[in-house]
């Protein structure tokens, strides 16, 4: 038995408690109470392909905190004097970085259903952007218009059934799995809907969710939820004109 801040380190050294979690899991490989090779856990993490390399580093933290944690948590504790408070990472939203950032999810929003969509998406953003640099704050940075860039994508782009049915068809999904697995293997589905795997299927069901007769059954909920979305949009929209946005809002904005 050990008893660690976890919690401490991962904020001290990767900035967010939740990193705790690979953390642990390092803590105790190194200790051996995880019966696995070292590099069946790095890939794991690897094919999760969420946040990888911060995954990886809390991973070998945790490591390094089993082998001397009185070394882990006096670097932790200078990192704690360097960062304007516990926890807090400072991140550069550079324009070109921020550019990126939006095509990347351009391009998954006109996958996701059509370029009309993507571009829906793109203006919104754009008059972000432009309303902020108005404020002539001089850091170069974009802070809240990378906020509205990734939470208005989440919005617009959650994963409905016809968005699993799109990235399953998506033939990258097979090359993937044929990547990872050796042998013969093949793909068993448990759903309660009927799917259908065909290129070009989900996207358009999606767009046609309002008729009658839906195909994963259920026409009402896909009735219901595309315009919510659209009407959630709206709603952030309208209160974000009323409110205006001045520097002493920021803050509250992000």
């Amino acid at each position: 038995m050990a008893l660690v801040d976890t919690n401490r380190f991962a904020l001290a050294l990767m900035g967010d408690a939740i990193y705790t979690n690979p953390f642990v899991l390092g803590y105790a490989w190194q200790k051996g109470w995880v019966p696995l090779r070292h590099e069946l856990l790095t890939r794991a993490i690897e094919l999760n392909a969420v946040q990888v390399e911060k995954n990886l580093a809390a991973f070998e933290w945790g490591r390094r905190a089993a082998h001397d944690v009185a070394a882990v948590r006096r670097f932790a504790d200078t990192q704690h004097g360097v960062q304007e408070a516990p926890g807090k990472v400072i991140t550069l939203h550079t324009p070109k970085s921020l550019d990126t950032l939006i095509e990347k999810r351009l391009d998954y929003l006109a996958k996701y259903q059509n370029t009309a969509y993507a571009s829906r998406y793109g203006r919104l953003v754009a008059e972000v952007r432009a309303k902020e640099a108005s404020l002539g704050l001089g850091d170069g940075q974009y802070a809240l218009t990378e906020a509205v860039a990734r939470n208005l994508h989440k919005l617009m782009a959650y994963k409905d059934e016809y968005e699993v049915a799109r990235l399953y068809a998506d033939p990258a999904f097979i090359e993937k799995v044929k990547n990872s697995f050796e042998g013969d293997w093949k793909i068993k589905m448990q759903s309660g809907t009927a799917v259908r795997f065909e290129e070009g299927f989900a996207r358009s069901s999606r767009e046609e969710a309002v008729r009658p007769v839906d195909d994963f059954g259920d026409a009402r909920a896909g009735a219901l939820q595309i315009p919510a979305r659209h009407d959630a949009r709206s709603v952030r929209q309208d209160r974000g004109a009323q409110d205006g946005t001045r520097v002493d809002r920021l803050d509250r904005l992000i």
